[in-house]
């Protein structure tokens, strides 16, 4: 009896009953998973957090990327479309001038159109038409000169509409150049306002293709220009010109005439599932469609969101299998910031090609210095900042002379030597904060900033000088040329940067009728 009570006593110094442990593993495994349950819970919900966000970004990166990109292109051809109407502006302007002197004189037509030909490289050539729409006059590229408008819808609405301004056609086959082409025409008045032909240019549909085909829009992206009657002007990758193959979307969108939009769908074309923009080109009757392929920009999503499930299968097999292997959560964390910083680096990529575009439609290619839009930009800034502070500004007007006669004499290639010589002089005697720039074929400008209208001349006389100096080595011949400079400086009764540059403009012409080789000054009152 003694023993027994022994045991019994010890027996409860030492609880190692069944139901004891039962209860030990009860108030440690429960709370034990009610934690797993919620860190599973937890895991799961930020996983798909993270899947969203992820796409979100994707889509948010891509409509950035491809905003940016239409709006380049818009600019692009929209600036080109300007630049070629002001050509036509400017012929248009001799034809007046000659009506009002009472007599025409076809050769001063024909060398006019020619300097806006030389201008307007990127243009497929002026063209005047007769009120029968018969070709008059023309001078670059002209396969038919027998070509005949008159039966074209763009001419019909020329002629019959007195008040008609700019006019941009669908995608043309063109009657004289017998080429793809975007015309751009206007109507030519009679003094008593009666019908006396219309002028014509166009933007060739090669042009469009070439800018098209250098944009990296991955394996499956797509760039199209489309009339606003949907015929299909350029697309990348090609497809017939003229065709109105078009998705319903796309279409929805035109017909409502909104500036730009977003877009998804399935393309009839290829058949293939894109995102992205659509976006009016200015005033003109087109819009550019640029998208990228759905299994292209949201491959590193899919991956990474691949990434993220397994990530959670992995924690949430460790939390079942006990906290103690938690370390492997930080592994897979790591993965998934690879991942991240991948994105990051695609994003970086996409903005430098974003800059490189930009960059691009801002420079010469050919000579390296600022284009003519570029240019515009710059002085206009520096108009504005003359204004306001008093500073002073002048502006050189270069061109070379006898352009033409070079390359006729020694072809194409050696006036192509002949311009990147003339730029070389000018970036080697512009200072820092002068911005020379090639203005269009073979005339140049100069703005030296913080320069009255003395140390202009002398600047231009310097430059004269080198010129003169320079010889051109093209395939074992030797040749030279020289350069007509117009001088003016920023006049406080200047309304715009236009008339600026139409004063230098007319000093430059002024040079020329003068011999050429030579510096003409114009201060806003005189001309010297």
């Amino acid at each position: 009896m003694q023993k027994m009570t022994k045991t019994a006593q010890s027996d409860r110094r030492n609880p190692r009953h069944p139901s004891d442990l039962i209860n030990v593993r009860s108030s440690v495994y429960v709370p034990l998973l009610a934690v797993s349950a919620l860190v599973v819970i937890v895991i799961v919900v930020l996983t798909g957090i993270a899947i969203i966000q992820g796409r979100a970004a994707a889509q948010s990166a891509l409509s950035t990327a491809t905003t940016n990109l239409a709006s380049v292109l818009v600019q692009n051809i929209d600036n080109s479309v300007h630049r070629i109407d002001l050509g036509m502006l400017s012929i248009l302007d001799e034809l007046a001038r000659q009506k009002k002197a009472g007599q025409r004189d076809d050769q001063s037509i024909l060398d006019h159109i020619a300097r806006e030909d030389s201008r307007h490289p990127d243009a497929l050539g002026f063209r005047i038409f007769g009120p029968d729409g018969r070709l008059l006059y023309g001078v670059s590229n002209i396969v038919n000169r027998d070509g005949d408008m008159s039966q074209r819808e763009d001419f019909i609405q020329i002629r019959d509409t007195p008040k008609t301004e700019l006019i941009v056609t669908p995608p043309v086959k063109g009657p004289v150049s017998q080429e793809w082409l975007i015309g751009v025409a206007r109507r030519i008045n009679n003094p008593d306002g009666s019908f006396g032909g219309a002028i014509y240019s166009a933007l060739p549909i090669r042009h469009l293709q070439q800018i098209f085909s250098v944009l990296n829009l991955g394996p499956g992206g797509s760039v199209a220009l489309y009339h606003t009657s949907f015929l299909l002007a350029a697309r990348y990758p090609e497809l017939r010109v003229g065709t109105s193959t078009i998705s319903d979307q796309l279409r929805a969108i035109i017909v409502s005439g909104v500036p730009s939009a977003n877009f998804h769908n399935v393309s009839p074309v290829d058949g293939v599932e894109r995102t992205g923009r659509v976006q009016k080109v200015g005033e003109l009757p087109y819009y550019v469609s640029l998208a990228l392929a759905d299994k292209d920009w949201l491959e590193e999503w899919r991956q990474s969101r691949t990434q993220l499930i397994l990530l959670s299968a992995v924690l949430i097999g460790i939390v079942l299998l006990g906290m103690a292997i938690i370390h492997r959560v930080l592994s897979h964390w790591k993965r998934s910031m690879v991942a991240l910083a991948e994105s990051q680096e695609h994003s970086r990529a996409q903005t430098a090609l974003e800059e490189k575009l930009r960059e691009l439609s801002r420079t010469d290619s050919m000579t390296g210095l600022l284009n003519r839009m570029a240019f515009i930009e710059a002085g206009e800034s520096e108009f504005l900042r003359g204004k306001r502070f008093g500073s002073s500004a002048a502006l050189l007007m270069l061109d070379i002379d006898h352009f033409k006669q070079v390359n006729d004499q020694y072809g194409h290639e050696a006036g192509d030597c002949a311009l990147a010589s003339f730029a070389n002089v000018l970036k080697k005697m512009a200072r820092t904060i002068d911005v020379p720039a090639r203005f269009g074929g073979e005339e140049f400008v100069v703005l030296l900033v913080g320069t009255n209208l003395s140390g202009a001349a002398e600047m231009a006389e310097r430059i004269r000088e080198a010129v003169s100096q320079i010889v051109v080595i093209h395939r074992g011949r030797e040749f030279g040329f020289t350069v007509s400079i117009g001088v003016t400086a920023f006049e406080n009764e200047d309304e715009n940067f236009s008339e600026v540059i139409r004063r230098a403009d007319q000093a430059m012409y002024r040079a020329k009728e003068l011999g050429r080789n030579r510096v003409s000054l114009v201060d806003g009152k005189s001309l010297t």
